[in-house]
């Protein structure tokens, strides 16, 4: 509520309100969950925000889930005869479809999103909320039942234009990439699974804290078991099913592909380690055993998310977007039937240079006017293109044969001379942030003007300033030849892992010492807690290499790590947190 100015509208939960089921309840105490759910509940901000809520695994065996939440539109479809079965509402141009597939019969989660979207003509968009992280990347998402029900899903969802998916299950955040048509191909058995998942993710007897799973079995194996294991982690990693997509202004425009969205844990009462091997189907994960919430807006023909931690509510992923919108490409159509008409007829009465650089710009535009998923963006600057080519064609000079004496005149004016196409018009690929190596960083770009790749030291230069040190760094791109002006980008440098030197133990305090960050760094950011997870961790920040952490209850052994930062443009940008060190008060 705080983060949206108290606008939120509601919140969704993708399940598992309590952890105590009625199969695990002491002497099958229904009570148990009972206080779960009081507690789920109590909140005061919960007394007029509603809630929308889907079943998980540990709602799903006891009626008691059914006391507490009002589902509209419920449907017998999908109930496992304890909790019901999936209910739809609508909010806005959204149309929200909550599965139970704790009731595995898929065939009626078909019907129902079909019947709910039928009923609903107007939505502009469809969300989809079910408990089971179906594209996840924490240990629950590569069990074989969780995979056959991804396999059985998906297609229904694409048949019906789902945008969004939402999951949960594995305590891990994780983002997919827009995913379309991803098929099965490897079947395999739970229990080999179960066995060979233990042996690849145990961390020991007294492990370390670690948010990434060890990994345990090599890649170059020779045993059968183990080999079967990574041969059905690899067939599932559905590279195939990646969607191309076409950004604009940082938004995925107009895709086909779903995106699947899983939760991290938001109470903070569980959390699973990743993987070790991130599939290839996820755009980004997260787990630093900090309790996450997301923050969807809908907006016209927007879609945003942003997710926030919630000890100190700085983002751990970049907003993620979704743009709807029509594209007329009608204009760029007739400008290129006219050049056909007109310029193409009269082609040999031009210069060679001129007319091919109308001709790279009509191409440009037909590969624009083929591409389906082509934005406005590239519509215009193609239109750009071809009249700015146009207005810099150059007449071939003629002879006056009369008098034998040559006389040249063309059809160039000043104007038609420096007409070129503007570099501002280029769609340039994003830079991902890079790490601090005490040299200057110059990370390479594609930049395309209409669909054409256009060709460093040709067409354009790239110049980097402010790139050495941590911080913002900045592009230059500059247009040359038939192209100018100038374009910035910016990517952030980020600063190296840190090291923390010691951390000494005097009376109920602890004296932490870190290296000092090399790049200009800001400060530091001291992370500690009683446990080797983190749970209910504290922070301190500082501008010197030295900071005593007081009060620290005695006889207890406290876990430290620590990290640099650098402030610019007005945000934080942290690099990798040191190892934990460990350290016992006395």
């Amino acid at each position: 509520m705080a983060k949206t100015n108290q606008q939120a509208s509601f919140v969704v939960s993708a399940g598992d309100q309590i952890q105590t089921t009625k199969k695990k309840a002491p002497n099958k105490d229904a009570a148990k969950s009972e206080i779960e759910y009081s507690g789920y509940l109590s909140p005061q901000v919960l007394q007029s925000l509603p809630v929308a809520t889907s079943v998980g695994n540990h709602d799903a065996d006891n009626a008691n889930y059914t006391y507490h939440f009002n589902t509209p539109n419920n449907s017998d479809l999908g109930s496992n005869g304890i909790v019901g079965g999936d209910y739809y509402f609508t909010y806005g141009s959204v149309l929200f479809m909550m599965l139970n597939t704790q009731d595995t019969n898929v065939a009626e989660h078909k019907q129902f999103i079909e019947e709910a979207v039928k009923a609903n003509p107007e939505c502009k968009w469809r969300i989809v909320t079910l408990h089971q992280d179906i594209y996840g990347s924490a240990e629950h998402s590569n069990e074989p039942e969780i995979t056959n029900l991804r396999y059985q899903l998906t297609p229904y969802f694409e048949e019906n234009d789902i945008d969004v998916v939402l999951t949960g299950h594995d305590h891990a955040y994780s983002r997919s990439k827009m995913l379309l048509g991803g098929t099965k191909a490897n079947d395999y058995n739970d229990d080999d699974f179960d066995e060979q998942l233990e042996k690849d993710m145990d961390a020991g007897d007294d492990p370390e804290t670690r948010f990434t799973a060890p990994g345990n079995i090599s890649q170059d194996t020779q045993d059968a078991s183990e080999q079967a294991y990574l041969n059905y982690l690899n067939s599932i990693m559905d590279a195939d099913a990646v969607e191309q997509v076409k950004t604009e202004s940082d938004a995925v425009v107009n895709p086909d592909g779903i995106l699947y969205m899983t939760a991290n844990s938001s109470s903070g009462s569980k959390y699973y380690d990743l993987v070790p091997r991130m599939q290839s189907y996820i755009a980004n994960r997260w787990q630093e055993d900090v309790p996450t919430y997301s923050v969807v807006s809908v907006e016209d023909g927007n879609l945003s998310i942003n997710t926030y931690r919630t000890d100190n509510g700085e983002k751990i992923d970049e907003t993620f977007t979704i743009a709807k919108m029509s594209v007329n490409k009608t204009s760029l159509q007739n400008l290129v039937n006219d050049v056909q008409k007109n310029e193409a007829a009269a082609k040999d009465s031009y210069t060679a240079e001129s007319y091919a650089a109308l001709e790279q710009a009509v191409a440009g535009a037909n590969t624009v006017l083929q591409d389906a998923k082509a934005t406005n963006t590239e519509v215009s600057a193609a239109i750009q293109a071809i009249t700015q080519a146009k207005a810099a064609l150059v007449k071939k000079p003629t002879e006056n044969t009369g008098n034998n004496t040559a006389l040249s005149t063309s059809s160039q004016t000043p104007a038609a001379k420096e007409a070129k196409i503007s570099i501002e018009q280029a769609v340039i690929s994003k830079v991902k942030k890079q790490v601090y190596t005490g040299k200057k960083l110059t990370p390479d770009v594609t930049v395309t003007v209409a669909g054409v790749k256009l060709k460093e030291g040709t067409d354009y230069s790239l110049t980097y300033s402010a790139n050495k040190n941590t911080g913002v760094a900045v592009g230059t791109i500059t247009g040359l030849g038939n192209y100018d002006g100038t374009k910035k980008i910016t990517f952030d440098i980020a600063p190296k892992q840190l090291k923390v030197k010691s951390a000494k133990a005097e009376n109920t305090k602890v004296k932490v010492t870190v290296a000092k960050a090399a790049g200009k760094v800001t400060g530091y950011e001291i992370k500690y807690a009683s446990n080797s997870k983190f749970k209910k961790a504290k922070t301190k920040q500082t501008t010197k290499t030295t900071l005593n952490l007081t009060s620290l209850k005695a006889g207890k052994t406290w876990y430290i790590k620590a990290r640099s930062y650098k402030v610019a443009d007005g945000r934080k940008i942290y690099g990798a947190y040191s190892k934990t060190v460990k350290v016992k008060v006395k």
